[in-house]
């Protein structure tokens, strides 16, 4: 199927994604990589099943609220009948909802499109409005993974008619219920387009691949002894409390939080500092950089890109906010990315919210100095420095790791963790074969 709107040029893969939507009775989820377009194609789907029905609502969700302004302007190509907010962002949004009821049941509107969150799209307010609506209604999922959760899911309502989903990572880590649910609803994974792909495929319009090539440098750090003998010990109570199959132990403490006391030990080991000072030192003249870092570090982390001159720099956090306005233009969170592009500012420092959905083209250096095991985050991670940008060749990506030099066997689970880390960076990376031939040297592959 061919797109019907002239103005818009679709790649070969987007037109082969679009065609198994269609194929699969409007239904599927696009596992595509960070920066190959998943919005665009989407966007195209809706255009072409809009194009062929008289009255259609279409709902487009994504995880937060602040990446509602992208699709918007995204959908503007596409459309240019009633949109709404339906989020935080606006305060009458119930009312707004309300009244496109009405203008639909008048028969004032035939076709409007209406943006909200993952939350909201599952809130009680929603669900029972929509179920009043009296047409056909297209649901477009945004970072479709996180509509699986338990207080979420509920979203997954049987009054949509058509689905599409959309994800880099579809499947959600240690939740096989959840991901089952939304494969169910939304018919499974239609279409593929990986990173390994992206960056190996050319754009015939630009002659370079779809995604920008990189460079992985990974940086080896040990615990200290006080590091490692907290780890030694949490580990220790967590094996007991498994064998013995309890969720908390003789203090109320839950197994949960003892996993995430350990798991901040590595991810905020002191030696990191030392490597993370050591790459400025390197290179002195970075910018364009995104440093990912825990809350935990952040401030010393500002502290020290201050001390290496590496400035203006600023923090990117839920702080940071991407409804209240910077000015009459942009919000506080669009501000900090439109400085960050023309150079204003030389890096970001981020926790969190950089990982899933913004858009931040003009980053090429990385430095990850915090990060959980969730293969997810480390994909994300990724796409945030690998979009085509003008005059960008290639991006830099440094990972601070932690590989404790202790041979005994928290030792190496802990170098094991990290290396399934190590290895999905490495590659996808230009430098793959020296990546691995560093892990050979130390006797770990």
């Amino acid at each position: 199927m061919q797109n019907s709107n002239s103005n818009i040029k679709l790649r070969d893969y987007q037109i082969e994604a679009i065609d198994s939507w269609f194929n699969n009775d409007c239904r599927g989820i696009f596992e595509m990589a960070t920066g190959t377009g998943k919005t665009f194609t989407a966007l195209s789907c809706f255009k072409q099943l809009s194009d062929t029905k008289d009255r259609l609502l279409t709902v487009i969700a994504c995880p937060q609220s602040h990446l509602i302004d992208q699709w918007i302007n995204e959908l503007k190509k596409f459309h240019d009948g009633p949109i709404i907010t339906a989020s935080g962002k606006n305060y009458k949004w119930k009312k707004d909802f309300k009244n496109l009821y009405t203008d639909y049941y008048l028969g004032l509107v035939d076709k409007a499109v209406v943006l909200t969150t993952h939350i909201s799209l599952s809130s009680d307010y929603f669900l029972d409005t929509i179920q009043e609506f009296e047409v056909e209604i297209l649901l477009i999922v945004d970072e479709v993974h996180g509509i699986g959760s338990e207080k979420q899911m509920i979203a997954l309502n049987n009054r949509y008619d058509y689905r599409l989903g959309l994800s880099a990572t579809p499947a959600r880590w240690f939740d096989d219920f959840g991901t089952h649910v939304i494969e169910e609803f939304f018919g499974g994974v239609v279409f593929e387009f990986d990173i390994e792909r992206a960056l190996n495929e050319f754009n015939p319009d630009t002659g370079k691949t779809y995604l920008t090539p990189y460079i992985y440098k990974p940086i080896l750090v040990d615990l200290t002894y006080d590091e490692f003998e907290k780890y030694s010990n949490y580990s220790r109570k967590i094996a007991v409390m498994m064998e013995a199959d309890e969720e908390k132990d003789e203090n109320g403490v839950s197994l949960e939080t003892y996993f995430f006391a350990r798991q901040k030990i590595i991810n905020n080991a002191e030696e990191k500092y030392k490597a993370f000072i050591d790459i400025l030192e390197e290179k002195p003249d970075i910018d364009k950089l995104i440093v990912f870092c825990s809350p935990q570090q952040i401030d010393r982390v500002q502290e020290i890109l201050n001390e290496k001159r590496i400035i203006p720099q600023h923090r990117f956090t839920q702080e940071q906010s991407a409804t209240k306005k910077k000015n009459d233009i942009y919000s506080e969170r669009e501000y900090l990315l439109k400085k960050f592009e023309d150079g204003s500012y030389k890096a970001l420092v981020a926790i969190k919210c950089l990982d899933e959905g913004v858009d931040v083209p003009s980053a090429e250096n990385a430095i990850i100095m915090s990060s959980t095991s969730n293969p997810r985050e480390h994909v994300q991670r990724r796409g945030r420095i690998l979009r085509n940008s003008p005059g960008k060749e290639r991006a830099i990506i440094y990972d601070i790791l932690v590989f404790p030099k202790e041979t005994t066997k928290i030792g190496e689970k802990i170098r094991e963790k990290e290396i399934n880390r190590y290895m999905g960076f490495a590659s996808n990376a230009e430098n793959s074969w020296e990546c691995i031939k560093l892990l050979k040297k130390l006797g770990e592959w």
